[in-house]
């Protein structure tokens, strides 16, 4: 039995189609949907209700009613309104899709004639009615060589829509709306109803504030980094000057020195710790004597007094040269009677 769905939708939308670009056409449209289908379809020019049962064997049969078409000559096509004559489209391929009701079903691959892009791209036409053969338990068994055609009253009211994509001009605007959206949600623009031009101007301008703010608070830590530095150095020396005293470092091996200075400000609270372990030399501590004796016999006092400036600032961390300088001379005048730093 031939059947013409009188009602059946494939409506002429995008849904369940992957849209082509800039108002393009579909290349593949839902023939029909998957699952039992209760229809009004027409049977030798006579309205039938019928139940259809659309599955992947229906696809399989439908497939191979296709290839025997193509195989004895005939093209397949669509037409307008099951009358015949014009074709919409050439049907090129047919294949199961799934039991997904907008994605999946029996689906044909289609090649449109001018007339039927056209039917679709002017929305003269938004519904598709597929041509069928079924048995007598409503089981798909087939199809003709005009399989169907472009209705705007379908039968099949589940069938997914067919129609052209969004200009690319409804594109663009809808894209812009939702960019709009996006920046007014971030606080990049005021709102999202400005004109473009606004609102390029006030994403310009919060992007510059941003970026101004970036680099002040960049400069900042790095003024904070240098700062940090400077005062792990002074309580590093202050801490190796110590060590001198105490005899654990030669007083004059600058290298040593240095060496202790830097791993204190590298490793920190392990370093100090290696540094107070290590062994006291009762000549050590003579010699740190001798030369703080030597120091103030001839004057120069300069050694003392940024020893002693070094440890109060080791004591007081983030105290400035200045300000240790001060204090120490307050509680030693004698010794820094003079500034020969």
């Amino acid at each position: 039995m031939t059947f013409k769905g009188c009602t059946p939708t494939f409506l002429v939308n995008a849904l369940g189609i992957a849209p082509g670009a800039d108002g393009a056409v579909p290349s593949e449209i839902q023939w029909m949907p998957p699952g039992r289908h209760e229809i009004c379809a027409t049977k030798a020019g006579k309205p039938a209700k019928l139940s259809v049962m659309v599955d992947a064997t229906s696809a399989a049969a439908v497939a191979k009613s296709f290839d025997d078409l193509v195989k004895a000559g005939k093209r397949p096509f669509l037409d307008f309104n099951h009358a015949g004559g014009a074709s919409s489209a050439r049907v090129t391929a047919v294949r199961w899709a799934g039991n997904d009701p907008k994605d999946g079903g029996i689906r044909v691959a289609v090649e449109w004639s001018d007339e039927g892009a056209k039917a679709i791209t002017g929305r003269t036409y938004f519904s598709f009615s597929p041509t069928f053969l079924v048995d007598a338990a409503g089981k798909v068994t087939g199809t003709t060589a005009n399989m169907g055609g472009l209705v705007n009253e379908p039968a099949f009211t589940a069938i997914a829509p067919v129609a052209a994509s969004e200009s690319s001009t409804e594109q663009t605007t809808t894209a812009m709306k939702k960019l709009l959206q996006a920046l007014a949600t971030a606080k990049l623009i005021p709102n999202a109803d400005m004109e473009e031009e606004a609102a390029c101007a006030a994403f310009a301008d919060a992007m510059k504030k941003k970026s101004d703010a970036e680099v002040k608070c960049s400069e900042r830590i790095t003024a904070l980094e240098a700062e940090v530095k400077a005062a792990a150095k002074t309580r590093a020396e202050g801490l190796v000057e110590a060590a001198v005293r105490e005899g654990r470092i030669p007083s004059k091996d600058s290298k040593t020195r240095e060496f202790w200075v830097n791993s204190i400000v590298t490793a920190g609270a392990p370093a100090e710790e290696a540094l107070r372990a290590s062994p006291v030399n009762p000549a050590l501590v003579v010699q740190a004597r001798e030369v703080k004796a030597a120091s103030s016999q001839t004057g120069d006092k300069s050694a003392e007094q940024n020893r002693v400036v070094g440890e109060y600032r080791a004591k007081n961390a983030g105290t400035s040269y200045a300000d240790a300088w001060a204090a120490c001379a307050g509680e030693n005048p004698e010794l820094f009677s003079e500034k020969v730093r």
